[in-house]
């Protein structure tokens, strides 16, 4: 189950990588601070989700959460609020 979620997590990680900079300071830190130490199935499915949108519509989900679909809300005020704390 750890070598399943190891692999799990570098394939995110992988996922993640985008094409600008802002994202992938977003997604990252989202990763290494809350993904990492995840257990619950739900948001990991929620983020891998989110990853299949197109950079361009992701960008704005995460800059303007009222924009982004109801299915992706709760994973992007994750990842904001992570955010947030990390670099307080």
């Amino acid at each position: 189950m750890l070598i399943n979620k190891v692999v799990s997590v570098n394939q995110l990680k992988y996922q993640a990588r985008r094409g600008n900079l802002e994202t992938d300071l977003l997604l990252q830190a989202f990763i290494e601070h809350k993904l990492c130490h995840e257990t619950d199935l739900a948001t990991l499915s929620a983020f891998e989700s989110l990853l299949s949108l197109d950079d361009q519509t992701l960008m704005t989900c995460l800059l303007q959460p009222a924009l982004a679909k109801a299915k992706h809300a709760k994973i992007i005020q994750l990842i904001r609020k992570n955010y947030l704390n990390s670099t307080n």
